[in-house]
């Protein structure tokens, strides 16, 4: 396998374990992509060797799969019109 397999392939796992994660009441939603990246990082290096590139590769795992939940979202509730939680100067 190559590495752009084996890290689409590690995304995916962190995928899940976000979703797994988001699942947990007790674990705050902006915790989560900080604890993939550090579990992408730390686990892909425990599966091909503890290299700087390796770290990265799951760094970029992670990234991948926090994309990939927020895509996934915004295809899902594209028709939800939702108001910011922070208005603008001047706008009333």
């Amino acid at each position: 396998m190559n590495e752009v397999t084996t890290i689409g392939g590690f995304s995916g796992l962190l995928f899940y374990t976000g979703a797994w994660l988001k699942a947990i009441d007790k674990i705050p939603n902006w915790i989560i992509p900080f604890v993939l990246l550090a579990v992408g990082a730390v686990g892909y290096m425990a599966l091909n060797g503890w290299t700087t590139q390796n770290a990265f590769s799951g760094m970029y795992a992670a990234a991948g799969a926090v994309i990939g939940d927020q895509a996934l979202k915004q295809l899902t509730n594209r028709n939800e019109k939702t108001t910011p939680s922070v208005v603008p100067p001047g706008v009333s």
